[in-house]
């Protein structure tokens, strides 16, 4: 796992300090892998969109009391909510009717607040309820404060916590894996995605670290990493490689996407500039470059390109070098973060 962690730093140092990689590209991607995670978190749980069904004895449609958009939108309205009242014993007591606010076995809303009655989920029962609160203030306090551990270390510490203590009767599942994301993205680090297609595993693994928390009887944010079981370790190492998976594929599309401007110094028509974009395109397209070009900008002697695409630095102002040679024009190449 400790390699994977140093993987993970050295390439979100890249990501954070390449001077062609686009701030603008990376928030929106990264807002993307979010919406995929809660996507993936909604199925691991097997929730899909109903269809219709005919009530045989009133011979009327019955109305579909959840749907996966509605709970989807219903993550997002979660991820909104602690985002701007942070994450607290209070926050968090609500959290539960936001992510679930209709019970359809008992066909009424969730409550407003954590739940009153025990909960058994698979072979495992969640705390008892008197001790709810000061668990969750527990585990809030330590995702607020505690300091020394790596951010993927504390947000899967976070995710078996709050799983272990089971504060709501529905929805425990997809609040933890948002809870834990949400400190990732609070550290700079895109979500852990859990594909739907790993959910025996996922489940397997975590259910495997909960005998050992349970076993111990100590909650895994109270005791020193280097003391943890093996079956803890195995969790942390899987959730650490779904964030480098993120990472990985963040700075692909980084490297992918990047932004210049560039000025050309001599060029006041429109026609030669456009000639020159197509050049452009013709030039990187030889060299298996996928770009987009074109003209925005146009004053007195000169004219301005905005160029987009898998083109390095060095390798646009090489073919701006031998586009200037050819027009006799001069040109000057920025990075847009």
């Amino acid at each position: 796992m400790d390699e994977t962690l140093s993987r993970i730093d050295y390439l979100m140092g890249r990501i954070r300090t390449h001077p062609e990689y686009s701030n603008h590209v990376r928030r929106d991607f990264t807002n993307s892998l979010i919406s995929e995670a809660d996507r993936h978190s909604l199925a691991l749980e097997r929730i899909r969109v109903p269809t219709f069904e005919m009530d045989k004895s009133s011979r009327n449609m019955k109305k579909p009391t959840k749907s996966r958009d509605q709970c989807y939108k219903r993550l997002e309205e979660a991820r909104a909510y602690l985002i701007r009242e942070g994450v607290g014993v209070v926050s968090l007591s609500s959290l539960g009717h936001i992510i679930q606010a209709f019970n359809e076995e008992e066909g009424s809303s969730t409550p407003n607040n954590y739940r009153s009655s025990d909960v058994k989920f698979g072979s495992f029962y969640g705390v008892n309820v008197l001790n709810i609160h000061q668990e969750v203030n527990n585990l809030t306090y330590f995702i607020n404060h505690a300091s020394g551990l790596h951010p993927v270390v504390k947000a899967s510490l976070s995710h078996l916590d709050f799983v272990r203590i089971h504060p709501y009767i529905d929805g425990n599942g997809r609040a933890a894996r948002l809870l834990q994301d949400l400190v990732l993205e609070r550290n700079d680090l895109p979500p852990a995605i859990i594909p739907e297609n790993e959910r025996d595993h996922y489940l397997s693994i975590i259910s495997n670290a909960l005998i050992e928390v349970i076993k111990r009887q100590v909650s895994p944010i109270t005791i020193s990493i280097d003391n943890i079981s093996q079956s803890e370790k195995s969790f942390q190492t899987y959730i650490s490689s779904k964030v480098l998976d993120s990472v990985l594929r963040l700075e692909e599309k980084l490297r992918s996407d990047r932004y210049y401007l560039v000025e050309l110094k001599g060029v006041c028509e429109r026609p030669m500039g456009i000639a020159i974009v197509d050049t452009l395109r013709s030039m990187a397209n030889k060299r298996g470059h996928t770009i987009k070009a074109s003209l925005v900008g146009r004053g007195r002697k000169k004219c301005v390109i905005n160029v987009n695409g898998d083109m390095s630095l060095e390798e646009i102002s090489s073919f701006f070098g031998k586009i200037g040679k050819r027009y006799k024009i001069g040109f000057n190449v920025a990075s847009l973060r």
